[in-house]
């Protein structure tokens, strides 16, 4: 398994459209689907951060990785996906 083919597959078929927060969740919608993870499950940093900076979230060209520039966080989109509880 080619691991830099995997991740561009999985971007592709997982393509997010808009990420907002709410309480302690961040709510994903990709593909017209929802889908939620505790923000405390992807960092530290990202749960004890204000609204302001969690909406301050980035997307990679490619669509692999978000990230949030001033906590400096990224993370990639496939180890997103695998920390969502639910889709709801």
């Amino acid at each position: 398994l080619n691991y830099s083919n995997y991740n561009q597959s999985f971007a592709m078929a997982h393509h997010i459209e808009r990420i907002t927060f709410e309480g302690g969740n961040m709510l994903i919608r990709s593909n017209g689907r929802k889908y939620r993870v505790r923000t405390d499950m992807i960092s530290a940093r990202l749960a004890r951060a204000d609204q302001a900076t969690k909406e301050t979230v980035r997307f990679s060209p490619e669509g692999y990785t978000i990230s949030w520039p001033k906590l400096q966080l990224e993370i990639q989109v496939a180890g997103l996906f695998q920390m969502c509880q639910s889709s709801f």
